[in-house]
């Protein structure tokens, strides 16, 4: 890898192109380093959610965070924001209810649908004093 890299840099800086990558590889790498509770802020349709959705989706996101590690797969190709922000809307309880999610696409056998309603449950589980505030508010 260090070879690579050597040779990337130099063709980024024959290219005076250095700075773009470093300008890209700080912008990807943020969302890790900030409070995991802000991230939900960015999801789309975050700001349409009650206080006990947000938890739901705060927990559904660091599933998917994980998952995301796990697999070194982009997020979206894990579970896309507008399925997460539906899942935190309807708070499905059960398999038969996850199931009835449009374009979920996984398979409610799997362990990731016991996963993704073990992370429901923690959402609706927090005490109403933990719960994240709306945005905007």
């Amino acid at each position: 890898l260090i070879t690579i890299w050597d040779e990337i840099a130099s063709l980024l800086d024959q290219r005076q192109r250095r700075s773009w990558y470093e300008d890209e590889l700080r912008r990807s790498t943020q969302v890790y380093l900030e409070d995991p509770s802000q991230r939900i802020r960015r999801v789309p349709g975050a700001g349409g959610l009650r206080p006990r959705g947000l938890a739901v989706l705060r927990e559904l996101v660091a599933w998917r965070e994980e998952r995301t590690k796990m697999l070194n797969r982009p997020p979206r190709w894990i579970l896309r924001d507008d399925i997460i922000t539906e899942l935190a809307k309807r708070q499905p309880e059960s398999m038969d209810d996850l199931r009835s999610t449009r374009g979920l696409g996984i398979d409610p056998k799997s362990n990731w649908s016991k996963e993704v309603l073990a992370a429901i449950r923690r959402g609706l589980d927090v005490p109403d004093s933990a719960l994240p505030r709306p945005t905007g508010r």
